[in-house]
């Protein structure tokens, strides 16, 4: 009666700020009285070592008790450019942490299941209309946050450093910093070809003599294209490295997070790039404004969004301004604050009613608004993605090869990974949808992101890579 009585005080919320303090300090006793291994994994299950025995499907992110609800946190107004090192992944709400665990309790105690307001069996893919409902670019209000970074740097005659870095999470497809360069009608530098990286004497006195041409600030979009995880992989990213920092040009360098991680221990990118910058994450609040502001064909605004487990509306604000259900604070969380993760993964969550999904396209317009009439777009649990339950320690030397390099076709991961038997790994990575093909290339989805990292952090390969 005790527990049952308690596991509705979780479910409405009324203990949950009284039992916070306690809860924390229980938590911090016990992680340091046991004698345990514990891996922080932001995406997925971590591993707890006791007494010699691994607890799996718990998260032990006790410390996100401790800070700020993120549906409580103030919001920049005209977010910027932020310190490469002042990142910090968003965390989910702390009652969500609390309820979780709950959950997981009574599902021990009583099996039964809550059946949904609707299941993912009577809803269909929204494909053929994510042009409408959910249109790029990807990477959403990201130029202008770049452009506010680095306009006035631009500006002036004699900065005090003429190179600037912008470091970013991969799977980032659609070209965010060339985007951005367009509008300042800046010099692009091509990468050269991955044959040209691995055979570099070859190429050098070209490539030397092509950036000695350049008279104006210019952009170097992706630094991970200028080498090779080869022993002559590095030649034309240091003498890339070497012309730059002769000249007294502006140019701002961007790069993948992992090929920066690689590259700050093998090419010493901090004496060239002392300051690096990404963007700032993106908060639950961003993603509720983001989303709803880029929905096209709808002039009347008569779209809800509900979720398919209980009918809410996802976008709903209370009186206040804060948004009233924790869809967008979890997907904040799980997408890791990255805006092309983001909005893949939301993508991937919207579902269409095929009862109510008869109109066409021109008549949804038409009727908007009339008679009540709304549109309901249903946000379902999109399927996640599961590591392949063999040859894993290979299946992550690819992943790690591909997060690093970008995509990459399988003989050139043969040069990358000569060691690693590539006939069969790949094609198990691609249908356990960690891996995605464009043409003949390979690259790791947008969607699997943060499983993938936090397999690799996990399995030591990294640390601290957004």
């Amino acid at each position: 009666m005790l527990v049952r009585q308690l596991g509705q005080n979780f479910q409405k919320g009324s203990v949950l700020h009284a039992i916070t303090p306690v809860w924390n300090a229980w938590l911090r006793l016990n992680m340091e009285n046991w004698n345990s291994k514990v891996l922080i994994a932001d995406s997925s299950p971590n591993q707890v070592e006791y007494k010699g025995r691994n607890v799996h499907d718990f998260r032990w992110e006790f410390e996100s008790i401790e800070l700020t609800d993120i549906g409580h946190m103030s919001e920049d107004t005209s977010p910027t450019l932020i310190p490469l090192e002042e990142y910090r992944i968003p965390l989910p709400p702390t009652d969500d942490h609390l309820r979780s665990l709950w959950e997981r309790f009574r599902q021990r105690i009583w099996p039964e299941k809550e059946d949904p307001f609707l299941s993912d069996v009577s809803l269909t893919s929204a494909k053929h209309r994510l042009a409408d409902l959910a249109p790029g670019p990807a990477f959403g209000n990201a130029v202008e946050i770049i452009e506010q970074g680095f306009g006035s740097w631009l500006n002036d005659s004699s900065p005090a450093r003429w190179l600037q870095a912008i470091v970013l999470p991969p799977c980032e497809s659609t070209g965010l910093v060339e985007a951005w360069a367009a509008t300042r009608n800046l010099a692009v530098i091509q990468p050269p070809a991955f044959s040209e990286r691995v055979h570099s004497s070859l190429h050098r006195q070209r490539m030397e003599a092509q950036l000695d041409e350049l008279k104006g600030p210019c952009v170097i979009p992706r630094l991970e294209r200028w080498f090779v995880r080869h022993h002559r992989g590095l030649d034309l990213l240091r003498m890339l490295l070497d012309r730059l920092a002769e000249r007294k040009m502006h140019c701002v360098v961007g790069c993948n997070s992992w090929a920066w991680d690689f590259l700050v221990t093998v090419a010493s990118l901090s004496s060239v790039f002392p300051q690096p910058w990404t963007l700032p994450p993106q908060t639950a609040v961003q993603l509720g404004n983001w989303f709803p502001a880029i929905v096209q064909g709808h002039p009347n605004k008569c779209l809800a969004f509900r979720r398919a487990q209980d009918g809410k509306d996802v976008m709903a604000q209370k009186k206040s301004g804060k948004l009233e259900h924790d869809f967008f604070h979890l997907l904040a969380s799980s997408s890791l604050g990255i805006p092309w993760v983001a909005w893949y993964q939301w993508r991937r969550s919207l579902r269409l009613h095929p009862e109510t999904d008869t109109t066409s396209d021109a008549d949804r317009s038409a009727t908007a608004g009339q008679d009540g009439h709304e549109d309901v777009i249903w946000v379902s649990e999109p399927a996640k993605a599961k590591m392949p339950d063999s040859n894993q320690n290979q299946a992550l030397l690819v992943l790690h090869a591909l997060l690093v390099h970008g995509p990459l076709e399988q003989k050139e991961l043969s040069t990358v990974l000569p060691s690693v038997d590539l006939a069969n790994v790949v094609t198990v990575l691609e249908m356990s949808r960690l891996v995605q093909r464009n043409g003949n290339a390979f690259s790791c989805r947008p969607t699997a992101y943060p499983l993938i990292r936090s397999r690799l952090l996990s399995a030591g390969i990294a640390a601290n890579v957004v």
